[in-house]
């Protein structure tokens, strides 16, 4: 699509920054068997907390206004388990704020429900809200609307194109000269949460955002803090809910192996490799995925290549590359440009 989306984000496919006009393709959904009046959304075995109650009950109706405060406008996203909204904030409008929107991230209603819905939610926003970079979506708030008694979470609106769009406007790739600016500020930001020890957990083009500041990764519902208190918070089943990507799903996610930096290197890597040739790595159909041996981008040097062909390694144990690493390797004399004008 050529034009311009209103974005923000969303959890979970998910918000933390979503488009308005274009949808998810069906790989990109979470998809599972899903019973939800016997299967709560966190597994026993991912929440270390004393008691999280998940009996399921029934959702009220939304307002038009949550929390007295944000005035929903309109839907700007849809994922398999959350949906985001443009929303008015009629506090900051009154203080005269230049642009008072902000992105309203929340559960859909089959998933509202749910007691420990509101705990899901909350550990979005304490993990985003521990990490301060340019490249990454930032969170405002969370609270639960009175009325409805829903949670929800508010998270900067962004205007530009998500990577995905920007992908279907350039079939072929792009050179690596004109990609690499991209391609550092998406690493750059990775190195962060890397170092911050916290994954992202769903990588890929639809959670990236061009803007005019540049590269915004968004969309942390399946992220996790691996160090430190944070550490503790509760986490999506994955289990249950098959809560992945398979483009861009490291192996080892299929046999439900646990998040690691070594999975975001994974997915890091085959959208490096999808902006160079215009093509997935591996993913031809779920049948043929992995079968092939990606080749070398005609751009790239000998040492890059090295560098993104271990980080694109089917077995966790030889992908040993890291996210500071692929910086160096990519890092040069590149200069910044913006995507609009």
């Amino acid at each position: 699509m050529s034009e311009k989306s209103e974005l923000t984000s969303m959890a979970n496919d998910q918000p933390i920054l979503l488009i308005e006009s274009a949808n998810k393709a069906a790989d990109e959904e979470i998809t599972g068997s899903l019973s939800i009046s016997e299967n709560p959304i966190i597994s026993k075995d991912d929440v270390k907390q004393p008691v999280i109650t998940t009996n399921e009950i029934k959702a009220k109706a939304l307002p038009d206004t949550l929390a007295g405060r944000y005035k929903l406008e309109r839907i700007l996203g849809v994922g398999g388990m959350a949906v985001v909204y443009r929303a008015y904030d009629k506090l900051a409008a009154h203080f005269k704020h230049p642009y008072p929107y902000v992105a309203l991230k929340m559960f859909k209603e089959e998933f509202a429900g749910f007691a420990d819905a509101s705990y899901l939610l909350y550990s979005e926003y304490a993990l985003l809200t521990s990490l301060n970079h340019p490249h990454i979506v930032r969170a405002y708030q969370f609270d639960i609307d009175a009325e409805s008694e829903r949670a929800f979470l508010t998270l900067e609106f962004l205007r530009g194109l998500t990577l995905d769009q920007w992908l279907m406007e350039n079939p072929l790739g792009v050179s690596f000269k004109k990609v690499q600016p991209m391609l550092l500020e998406i690493i750059d930001a990775m190195c962060y949460g890397h170092q911050h020890h916290t994954i992202h957990g769903d990588l890929k083009p639809s959670n990236i955002m061009l803007t005019n500041q540049g590269c915004i990764l968004f969309d942390y519902g399946l992220g996790q803090v691996l160090v430190g208190e944070l550490a503790e918070l509760p986490k999506i089943s994955r289990k249950r809910f098959n809560a992945w990507t398979p483009k861009y799903a490291a192996p080892e996610l299929l046999e439900d192996v646990s998040l690691t930096t070594k999975t975001d290197i994974f997915a890091l890597c085959c959208i490096i490799y999808e902006l160079l040739t215009g093509k997935n790595p591996y993913y031809i159909d779920k049948k043929t995925k992995y079968s092939v041996s990606p080749s070398k981008p005609k751009d790239l040097s000998k040492k890059q290549w090295q560098a993104l062909a271990c980080g694109l390694a089917t077995r966790p144990e030889d992908r040993t590359v890291t996210a500071e690493e692929l910086k160096k390797v990519f890092q040069s004399t590149a200069k910044n440009f913006f995507f609009w004008s």
